[in-house]
């Protein structure tokens, strides 16, 4: 299980985004969770990002794991569908609890 806080206040840099994913997941195996608590805003983009790195962990029999989600952020994946993709949670140690189950 790789956790980490995400560094970004808003998800309009999605390379950014990128690339801090890349840097902190160790295995494509292994769960990838992400404090998401200081995530203010989500664009397209950032949502692609989340999808693609969600659709990777979970094609390696993984997942992405949503920490502290923000109401805005949590709208957005929820209007745009990606809800079910990604596992939220409310705090970390709960998304961490969830992935030694």
């Amino acid at each position: 299980m790789t956790s980490a806080r995400c560094p970004c206040r808003d998800l309009t840099a999605s390379g950014e985004l990128e690339t801090y994913i890349d840097r902190v997941r160790r295995s494509l195996d292994e769960h990838l969770i992400i404090d998401a608590s200081r995530l203010s805003f989500l664009d397209s983009s950032g949502l692609a990002v989340l999808l693609a790195a969600a659709t990777l962990a979970k094609a390696h029999g993984a997942a992405l794991h949503l920490a502290g989600l923000q109401p805005r952020v949590a709208r957005i994946l929820e209007i745009t569908g990606s809800w079910p993709v990604v596992c939220t949670y409310d705090h970390v140690d709960q998304a961490s609890a969830a992935t030694e189950r």
